[in-house]
Protein backbone atom coordinates (compact mmCIF):
# COMPACT_ATOMS: atom_id res chain seq x y z
CA UNK A 1 0.00 0.00 0.00
CA UNK A 2 2.71 2.43 0.85
CA UNK A 3 4.04 1.62 -2.24
CA UNK A 4 1.08 3.38 -4.06
CA UNK A 5 0.15 6.12 -1.88
CA UNK A 6 3.89 7.50 -0.83
CA UNK A 7 4.78 8.59 -4.54
CA UNK A 8 1.20 9.69 -5.44
CA UNK A 9 0.98 11.61 -2.10
CA UNK A 10 3.90 12.89 -0.61
CA UNK A 11 7.07 12.18 -3.69
CA UNK A 12 5.85 15.06 -6.04
CA UNK A 13 8.41 17.18 -6.67
CA UNK A 14 10.86 14.90 -4.91
CA UNK A 15 10.76 12.33 -7.46
CA UNK A 16 10.51 14.47 -10.44
CA UNK A 17 14.08 16.30 -8.88
CA UNK A 18 15.26 12.73 -8.98
CA UNK A 19 14.17 11.69 -12.39
CA UNK A 20 16.03 14.60 -14.24
CA UNK A 21 19.25 13.03 -12.26
CA UNK A 22 18.67 9.60 -12.41
CA UNK A 23 17.04 8.86 -15.39
CA UNK A 24 13.13 8.62 -16.16
CA UNK A 25 13.52 5.04 -14.90
CA UNK A 26 14.51 5.57 -11.52
CA UNK A 27 12.01 4.15 -8.83
CA UNK A 28 12.28 5.74 -5.22
CA UNK A 29 10.49 2.69 -3.86
CA UNK A 30 12.87 -0.04 -5.11
CA UNK A 31 15.54 2.41 -4.48
CA UNK A 32 14.46 2.81 -0.83
CA UNK A 33 14.24 -0.97 -0.19
CA UNK A 34 17.79 -1.61 -1.31
CA UNK A 35 19.42 1.29 0.75
CA UNK A 36 21.79 0.66 3.48
CA UNK A 37 20.36 2.81 6.05
CA UNK A 38 17.33 4.95 6.39
CA UNK A 39 17.82 8.30 8.09
CA UNK A 40 14.74 8.92 10.00
CA UNK A 41 13.84 12.45 11.35
CA UNK A 42 12.08 11.58 14.40
CA UNK A 43 13.12 11.58 18.26
CA UNK A 44 12.94 8.09 19.25
CA UNK A 45 12.36 8.71 22.65
CA UNK A 46 9.33 10.68 21.52
CA UNK A 47 8.06 7.67 19.54
CA UNK A 48 6.20 4.25 20.04
CA UNK A 49 8.05 1.38 21.08
CA UNK A 50 8.57 -0.90 18.17
CA UNK A 51 10.74 -3.40 16.47
CA UNK A 52 12.98 -1.53 13.77
CA UNK A 53 15.80 -2.84 11.53
CA UNK A 54 19.09 -1.92 12.15
CA UNK A 55 19.28 0.20 9.13
CA UNK A 56 17.12 2.79 11.29
CA UNK A 57 19.03 5.68 11.99
CA UNK A 58 17.08 8.33 13.86
CA UNK A 59 18.16 11.86 13.89
CA UNK A 60 15.18 13.64 14.74
CA UNK A 61 16.12 17.77 15.56
CA UNK A 62 18.16 17.74 12.85
CA UNK A 63 17.02 21.40 11.99
CA UNK A 64 16.39 22.54 15.34
CA UNK A 65 17.87 26.08 15.55
CA UNK A 66 18.91 27.54 18.92
CA UNK A 67 16.28 30.05 20.31
CA UNK A 68 16.41 33.60 20.03
CA UNK A 69 15.49 36.79 22.09
CA UNK A 70 12.00 37.99 20.89
CA UNK A 71 11.49 40.95 18.86
CA UNK A 72 9.65 43.78 20.48
CA UNK A 73 6.27 42.74 18.97
CA UNK A 74 6.05 39.62 20.57
CA UNK A 75 8.28 40.50 24.06
CA UNK A 76 5.89 43.17 25.20
CA UNK A 77 2.47 40.73 24.68
CA UNK A 78 4.57 38.40 26.94
CA UNK A 79 5.98 40.79 29.13
CA UNK A 80 1.95 42.10 29.42
CA UNK A 81 0.37 38.76 29.76
CA UNK A 82 -1.56 38.56 33.08
CA UNK A 83 -1.13 34.64 33.81
CA UNK A 84 1.20 33.45 30.88
CA UNK A 85 0.40 32.80 27.11
CA UNK A 86 -1.05 30.12 24.67
CA UNK A 87 0.41 30.11 21.47
CA UNK A 88 -1.90 28.79 18.64
CA UNK A 89 -0.54 27.67 14.96
CA UNK A 90 -1.80 24.81 12.68
CA UNK A 91 1.33 25.09 10.71
CA UNK A 92 1.93 26.40 7.03
CA UNK A 93 -0.07 24.15 5.27
CA UNK A 94 -3.57 24.53 6.41
CA UNK A 95 -4.15 28.04 7.55
CA UNK A 96 -6.35 29.85 10.58
CA UNK A 97 -7.03 32.35 7.63
CA UNK A 98 -9.07 29.17 5.85
CA UNK A 99 -10.91 28.22 8.62
CA UNK A 100 -14.95 27.73 8.38
CA UNK A 101 -16.68 30.53 10.05
CA UNK A 102 -18.11 28.53 13.04
CA UNK A 103 -14.44 26.82 13.82
CA UNK A 104 -13.00 30.18 14.07
CA UNK A 105 -15.69 31.26 16.30
CA UNK A 106 -14.95 28.29 18.68
CA UNK A 107 -11.33 29.34 19.14
CA UNK A 108 -12.02 33.42 19.67
CA UNK A 109 -14.94 32.21 22.48
CA UNK A 110 -13.17 29.33 23.93
CA UNK A 111 -10.07 32.49 24.31
CA UNK A 112 -12.51 34.68 26.02
CA UNK A 113 -13.39 32.18 28.80
CA UNK A 114 -9.41 32.95 29.82
CA UNK A 115 -9.34 36.80 30.00
CA UNK A 116 -5.98 36.61 32.25
CA UNK A 117 -4.60 34.58 29.56
CA UNK A 118 -2.77 35.96 26.26
CA UNK A 119 -3.40 34.17 23.26
CA UNK A 120 -0.83 34.48 19.83
CA UNK A 121 -2.56 33.30 17.02
CA UNK A 122 -1.17 32.69 14.11
CA UNK A 123 -3.55 33.95 11.85
CA UNK A 124 -2.73 34.93 8.38
CA UNK A 125 -4.88 38.20 7.90
CA UNK A 126 -4.44 40.99 10.14
CA UNK A 127 -6.51 43.11 8.42
CA UNK A 128 -9.90 41.38 8.83
CA UNK A 129 -10.77 42.05 12.29
CA UNK A 130 -11.97 39.08 13.16
CA UNK A 131 -10.54 39.94 16.66
CA UNK A 132 -12.24 42.64 17.49
CA UNK A 133 -13.37 42.75 20.70
CA UNK A 134 -11.56 40.06 22.30
CA UNK A 135 -8.74 41.94 24.19
CA UNK A 136 -7.05 38.68 25.17
CA UNK A 137 -6.07 37.54 21.41
CA UNK A 138 -3.33 38.67 19.20
CA UNK A 139 -2.89 37.49 15.78
CA UNK A 140 0.23 37.29 13.36
CA UNK A 141 0.42 36.33 9.65
CA UNK A 142 4.31 34.33 11.36
CA UNK A 143 5.13 33.82 14.75
CA UNK A 144 8.49 32.87 15.75
CA UNK A 145 7.53 29.25 17.23
CA UNK A 146 10.63 27.92 18.54
CA UNK A 147 11.70 31.40 20.15
CA UNK A 148 8.36 31.44 21.51
CA UNK A 149 8.08 27.95 22.80
CA UNK A 150 11.15 28.44 24.98
CA UNK A 151 9.58 31.67 26.64
CA UNK A 152 8.67 30.86 30.33
CA UNK A 153 5.45 32.48 30.48
CA UNK A 154 4.32 30.49 27.57
CA UNK A 155 1.45 27.94 29.23
CA UNK A 156 0.69 25.82 26.45
CA UNK A 157 1.09 25.18 22.68
CA UNK A 158 -2.50 24.59 20.34
CA UNK A 159 -1.21 22.64 17.20
CA UNK A 160 -1.80 20.61 14.33
CA UNK A 161 0.22 17.82 15.64
CA UNK A 162 3.06 18.00 12.43
CA UNK A 163 6.17 16.44 13.26
CA UNK A 164 8.39 19.80 13.71
CA UNK A 165 6.08 21.05 16.15
CA UNK A 166 5.44 18.17 18.10
CA UNK A 167 9.30 17.49 18.67
CA UNK A 168 10.24 21.40 19.00
CA UNK A 169 7.32 21.44 21.69
CA UNK A 170 7.87 18.02 23.54
CA UNK A 171 11.61 18.85 23.61
CA UNK A 172 11.23 22.66 25.47
CA UNK A 173 8.91 20.40 27.88
CA UNK A 174 5.61 22.47 26.85
CA UNK A 175 1.96 21.44 27.41
CA UNK A 176 0.37 20.52 24.21
CA UNK A 177 -3.32 20.44 22.67
CA UNK A 178 -2.93 18.79 19.58
CA UNK A 179 -5.91 18.99 16.66
CA UNK A 180 -4.91 16.84 13.86
CA UNK A 181 -6.09 17.30 10.90
CA UNK A 182 -4.48 15.14 8.31
CA UNK A 183 -1.36 12.41 7.61
CA UNK A 184 1.33 11.87 10.35
CA UNK A 185 -0.86 14.49 12.71
CA UNK A 186 -3.05 11.97 14.45
CA UNK A 187 -0.03 9.44 15.25
CA UNK A 188 1.80 12.47 16.44
CA UNK A 189 -0.89 13.51 18.80
CA UNK A 190 -1.11 9.84 20.10
CA UNK A 191 2.47 9.48 21.25
CA UNK A 192 2.16 12.88 23.15
CA UNK A 193 -0.58 11.90 24.70
CA UNK A 194 -2.58 15.48 24.88
CA UNK A 195 -5.59 16.44 25.82
CA UNK A 196 -7.59 16.33 22.17
CA UNK A 197 -7.24 14.01 19.08
CA UNK A 198 -10.22 14.65 17.05
CA UNK A 199 -11.54 15.22 13.35
CA UNK A 200 -12.82 19.02 14.62
CA UNK A 201 -12.74 21.08 17.66
CA UNK A 202 -15.46 21.66 19.51
CA UNK A 203 -15.96 23.84 21.93
CA UNK A 204 -15.95 22.16 25.17
CA UNK A 205 -13.21 19.73 24.49
CA UNK A 206 -11.00 23.01 23.51
CA UNK A 207 -12.57 24.71 26.80
CA UNK A 208 -11.70 21.39 28.97
CA UNK A 209 -8.07 20.87 27.53
CA UNK A 210 -7.39 24.51 28.15
CA UNK A 211 -8.68 24.51 31.47
CA UNK A 212 -6.63 21.02 32.41
CA UNK A 213 -3.50 22.77 31.52
CA UNK A 214 -4.13 26.01 33.22
CA UNK A 215 -4.95 24.35 36.65
CA UNK A 216 -1.78 21.95 36.43
CA UNK A 217 0.33 25.04 36.20
CA UNK A 218 1.99 25.91 39.63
Amino acid sequence: MSGTIMPNLWGGKSIEIMKKKFGDNFDIIEEAGNSALYYVNVDEHVDFPRPISHKFIYIGGIGKVEPKPLEKKFDDIMKNSKKGVILVSFGTVALSVNMPQNVKKIFLETFKNFPDITFIWKYENEEDGIIQGYANVFTSKWVPQNDLLEHPKLLAFVSHGGMNSAQEGSSKGVPMVMIPLFADQYRNSKICHVGICRDSPQSGRVVTAVTTIHLSRP
